[in-house]
């Protein structure tokens, strides 16, 4: 938002989650987003969001091979996820590339956590992509 042309303003975005189908933070960092858009406010970019679960080798995988990458699953597959699984969540201000969100849950090797977000930066430049589209 352009703080300056809204001097002693507080603005106030409530959500009401009605149903958790997965990726509920980066959906409803997006959701704001697009409101703020629609209510008129004056902003630098929109954001957009991804998550990004990690299923370590001892929960899912045979041992000695890698952990897997799970981009943006649905609410079955978040319930499930085995114990030692590890998520990341970035939110992406798309044209300007600065991260307005990051927020990780899990023990997460420093390897998979680069490979997580840029997954998740990824994700969130092509999801920014096909909104201008529109």
């Amino acid at each position: 938002m352009l703080l300056d042309r809204y001097a002693k303003t507080a603005f106030d975005v409530s959500l009401l989650v009605l149903e958790d189908d997965g990726a509920v933070l980066p959906s409803a960092l997006t959701a704001a987003s697009l409101a703020l858009a629609d209510a008129n406010i004056e902003m630098r970019d929109l954001a957009a969001g991804a998550t990004v679960h990690l299923v370590s080798e001892t929960d899912d995988c045979q041992k000695g091979t890698a952990p897997s990458l799970l981009l943006d699953c649905d609410g079955d597959e978040e319930r499930v996820m085995p114990a030692g699984s590890a998520v990341v969540h970035l939110g992406l201000c798309t044209s300007r590339g600065s991260v307005c969100l990051l927020h990780s849950a899990g023990p997460l090797p420093i390897h998979s956590f680069e490979q997580m977000v840029l997954l998740a930066k990824e994700t969130a430049e092509a999801i920014g992509a096909q909104r201008s589209e529109s």
